[in-house]
C-alpha cells in the first residue's frame, strides 16, 4: 500500500506492506512528529509505544524479525516533486534501511 507522510516540507510517499510498517518508518524518519495518509486517505500517527505487544511480540521484537520489510518501505521512499528542504528524508531512510539490512545480514552468518 502507498502512504504518504505528512511532514511540514515536501510531499514524500513509501510502499509498506502494512499499516505498522509504515508507522514504524514514519517513527524512524519523523520521531513520532510525522502523520501518514494511506491510500484510503485515512491518518494514521506515526507514533508508536514501545511497550505495545503486536501478535504476543513486544515491538522491538517485532522489528527484528521484520527488518527486511521495514527496509525494503525505508528505500521505497520518493518525493511527489524535487526535494525543497533542507531536511533530506529520502537519505536518512537509506542510512536506517542500510543499517537495518547489516544487522540483518549479520545475524543471517552467525546462525549458519
Amino acid at each position: 500500500m502507498k502512504y504518504e507522510i505528512i511532514n511540514p516540507s515536501d510531499k514524500v510517499y513509501i510502499t509498506a506492506e502494512d499499516d505498522l510498517i509504515a508507522k514504524i518508518v514514519c517513527y524512524y524518519l519523523g520521531n513520532g512528529t510525522y502523520m501518514l495518509k494511506n491510500d484510503k486517505g485515512e491518518l494514521l500517527t506515526g507514533f508508536l509505544d514501545p511497550n505495545i505487544d503486536i501478535e504476543g511480540k513486544e515491538l522491538e521484537k517485532y522489528i527484528y524479525t521484520h527488518a527486511v520489510e521495514i527496509a525494503d518501505a525505508l528505500d521505497s521512499l520518493v518525493y511527489q516533486y524535487e526535494r525543497t528542504s533542507i531536511n533530506d528524508i529520502s537519505e536518512k531512510a537509506h542510512v536506517i534501511a542500510k543499517a537495518l539490512r547489516a544487522v540483518t545480514n549479520a545475524n543471517e552468518e552467525s546462525e549458519e
